[in-house]
């Protein structure tokens, strides 16, 4: 009896400390695709830069600007929306946690970008990559965030590697499948081939 007893203790102890494992599993998985794909998002506008600068086929600019003057001062004012982003969101992620951080983020960059692969106006553009880039500003510090409500500190090494391999294979893949994509919808003739990726 009293063996029986001790058994089915062990087996009571045993099933949270699965669950909480899966759990972790689960979190660490979710984690690493997150920054995957944010990460994979940041190479598209150097994939297609070029072509929305084409009269062709590119974005619509005023008529009294140079498009490159533009896209250069967009992408100055971008570079400040992430260093702003990083200074104003990490109380805010402080406050609200890392989970529910990263997932408005994820939200807002998944809105910005589909609004970018509709529209046709470079101001309209310009405002959306602006905010991608403030937004995208908070996505590390929110994993590193979950990281710290998820796992114990003996177990931050590892995830902070996983996600630093996530990010750059992001990187790494990205430039491949949105060749590959350009490639694809050019060859079926489809005019601004560009808005796919």
């Amino acid at each position: 009896g009293s063996t029986e007893s001790n058994d089915r203790s062990a087996n009571e102890e045993s099933q949270p400390n699965l669950s909480s494992k899966r759990r972790k599993q689960r979190v660490s998985i979710a984690l690493a695709s997150s920054y995957f794909a944010v990460m994979g998002a940041k190479c598209v506008l150097p994939s297609v830069l070029s072509l929305l600068l084409s009269p062709e086929i590119g974005l619509t600019f005023p008529t009294s600007a140079d498009p490159k003057q533009l896209v250069a001062r967009q992408l100055t004012l971008s570079t400040l929306a992430v260093a702003l982003g990083k200074l104003l969101l990490g109380p805010v992620i402080d406050h609200f946690g890392g989970v529910v951080s990263l997932k408005v983020a994820l939200w807002s960059l998944a809105t910005l970008l589909g609004t970018i692969s509709q529209c046709q106006s470079f101001w309209l553009f310009s405002i959306c990559w602006i905010l991608v880039d403030f937004f995208f500003s908070s996505c590390w510090a929110s994993c590193i965030n979950a990281l710290h409500q998820c796992f114990d500190q003996s177990e931050w090494g590892n995830q902070i590697g996983s996600l630093a391999t996530a990010a750059r294979a992001g990187n790494s893949v990205a430039f491949a499948v949105f060749a590959s994509i350009l490639h694809a919808f050019e060859n079926i003739g489809m005019r601004q081939y560009w808005r796919p990726v």
